[in-house]
């Protein structure tokens, strides 16, 4: 019975040293996990400043973006006004012109009624 009992307490002693070898592995792998949970942290921290600037960056577009609409849209108006004011200056010219040909008419019809009168006074 002593030998079975020595037996049995040589058995419990191999349990008891396989179970410290057991928990001194998990120990070791506990901490190799928390030093990775600790480097996930920082590249979590890192990618939320990373994110913080490019949601900077994405509004500075976003305002660039918009200034560069109302700048188009103000070159519009000042084309359609240069536009406007091209067609009023044509307008004008053909009036212009229109009035200058009337001018040029009427002065040859003075100039050939002159030289008619002037015949006349010569006879």
């Amino acid at each position: 019975k002593i030998s079975e009992l020595e037996n049995s307490f040589e058995k419990l002693q191999e349990v008891h040293e396989s179970l410290k070898k057991s928990e001194e592995q998990l120990l070791s792998q506990i901490s190799s996990l928390e030093a990775e949970v600790q480097t996930m942290k920082g590249k979590g921290e890192e990618l939320e400043a990373q994110l913080q600037s490019t949601e900077l960056e994405k509004k500075k577009i976003e305002a660039c973006l918009e200034e560069t609409e109302e700048a188009k849209a103000s070159l519009e108006e000042i084309r359609r006004k240069f536009e406007e004011a091209n067609r009023q200056l044509e307008e004008e010219k053909r009036n212009l012109s229109e009035s200058l040909s009337a001018l040029h008419g009427d002065h040859e019809s003075l100039s050939e009624e002159f030289e008619k009168e002037k015949r006349e006074v010569e006879k």
